[in-house]
Order: C-alpha cells, then structure tokens, then sequence
C-alpha cells in the first residue's frame, strides 16, 4: 500500500536505494567477470554508454513518463465537495462548492495540469490551521494524514447532492451542574463521518457510539466516528454528553461536523465534464461529498 501514502512521500526514492545497493553488491560479482574479457576497458565504456543512454531516455523523451493507461495509470481521489457552515445562532456562514484532491503520488497534479483546467488550485494547509480537519468532509485515514498536502479547486457552480443529508438536534439536556447532554437524528447516505470537536474547557464524557471508557483524550485530531449503512437506511439516532467544570452551558460548546458521501455517484453535469477532461492514464476515484458544520 506504500503508492498511496499520500504526496509527502516519495516511494521512487526508497526503490533508487536498494538499486543502488543491490548494484554495488554485485559488483564483487561482475568485476571479476569483466577482466576474463579480452578487453575489459572497453566493456566498462559500454556498461557505463548503457546508462548514460538509459538515463538519457528515461529523464528527456516520452519512454520516461511514469503512466500508461492499460498498464500503470495515475490515482487520481478527488471529491465533488459542498461545504455549509452554520454558527452558533444557526445563520449560514459559509456556502461553497469546489473539487477536494488527496494525491496519492508525490507529483500530485503535475501529470495533467496541461489537460484539466486547474485555474484557482490552492493548498488547503491555511485552511487545515483554522478549521476543524480543513473544513472539508475527510473520507477516511488516508484523507486525514495527507490533508495538509490536498489541495482545493472552488467552482462557481453549486455542487448539488444526490441524496439528502440532515442533522436534527432532538434534545438539549442539562444532566447536572456539570454535564449537558445532546440527542440527534442523522439521516443521509450508506457512507458518512462525524468530527466532533469540543472547546478547550470542556470535555467528552460520553456517547453513543460505545463505552464512555472508549474516549480517549486527542492531541491533534477531533473525533472522528464512520458510519457505513447497508440495506437498512433508517435514521440513526446518538447522544453525546460533555463535561464542564464551571457549569456554563450558554457559550459554545462543541463542534460537530457531517461528511456525507456519496459513493459510485458521478454527480452533476458539471462535475461529469471535468471528470470527462482527465487524460486516458487517470484513474479516477471520485463522488458527490457534502460537509455540514454546525456549533452547538
């Protein structure tokens, strides 16, 4: 699985080492070889003529490009995203549509820049620094560990979800002077994520989704909780319960953001055409992705 550990890493360096070592290994084979030929200079100037010319090939001409379409073609995951932010009163802050990319390669979009219109790519590092996991509805592992090397693509035209997703806060309980609890009705697609994320002075006590002793404090990452749905599409009901030792429970508690996908959906037109636009050695794992964050 090492060729989709994300653009950060390059794999063709690990595999240039162990040929080099390999080479310098054999060469207690092939120098021995070499002087029982008549002239052993000149199979040396052939040996290094070899390489060179190989070099050559592989760094200046067409033999060189790493990707065939039958044979070895380029992965290419990016999602059909919408992300809506709501604040705490419930205003809409943030409405926008664009195409998310997570390399899984170290040259990202190099390969086809000249082919796909990238016009207003940009790196989603500032974004990762401000928001929770971006802002963006991260699919899986892989998503989050190469987030601060994907890159966002913003559309003008709205992204429109094929399936409807919606998040509705049943209850709203203060436990005791130190613990409120919150009950909520998700429904959307067979595939969807939570991120939870809770302020700085308060704590996740316990939920739904397990034992309260499952909670494990996180340094770097909210919560982050898969949900995979088969033939039974009913609503899925949860409760999450926070802790906070001055009894505040007026200001902000925590974050929750829905990623809702999608999967096996090519989505609208417009997403259809610029698939369309991708050279013949792109292989394409893409869908429909929405993102709704809320603050509760």
């Amino acid at each position: 699985m090492g060729a989709r550990a994300g653009s950060a890493s390059n794999r063709d360096l690990y595999i240039a080492v162990l040929a080099a070592v390999g080479t310098v290994l054999s060469f207690g084979f092939l120098v021995p070889l070499i002087n029982t030929f008549r002239r052993p200079s000149f199979v040396i100037l052939a040996l290094i003529g070899v390489t060179a010319l190989s070099m050559f090939l592989a760094s200046s001409t067409p033999l060189g490009f790493p990707y065939r379409p039958k044979t070895n073609g380029q992965r290419v995951s990016y999602l059909q995203v919408r992300n809506i932010f709501y604040d705490y009163d419930g205003t809409l802050s943030k409405d926008e549509s664009g195409y998310l990319f997570s390399f899984q390669d170290r040259r990202e979009e190099t390969p086809f820049n000249t082919k796909v219109n990238l016009t207003g790519l940009v790196s989603l590092k500032e974004s990762c620094e401000k928001h929770m996991l971006c802002g963006m509805p991260l699919y899986e592992h892989r998503y989050v560990a190469n987030r601060f090397q994907s890159k966002w693509l913003p559309r003008q035209e709205p992204v429109v979800p094929p399936e409807l997703t919606t998040l509705t806060l049943e209850n709203r309980t203060i436990v005791n002077a130190t613990t409120i609890r919150f009950e909520f009705k998700l429904e959307g697609p067979t595939f969807m994520n939570l991120f939870i994320q809770p302020e700085e002075d308060v704590t996740l006590f316990d939920w739904a989704f397990g034992s309260s002793s499952d909670i494990e404090p996180t340094r770097d990452l909210p919560y982050i909780i898969y949900i995979a749905m088969g033939v039974d599409r009913s609503p899925l009901f949860f409760y999450l319960e926070f802790s906070k030792q001055n009894g505040s429970f007026n200001v902000p508690i925590f974050q929750l953001g829905v990623a809702a996908h999608s999967i096996q959906n090519e989505g609208d037109a417009e997403s259809k055409k610029f698939a369309a636009s991708f050279p013949p050695y792109s292989i394409l794992a893409q869908w429909p992705a929405l993102y709704l964050r809320y603050i509760f």
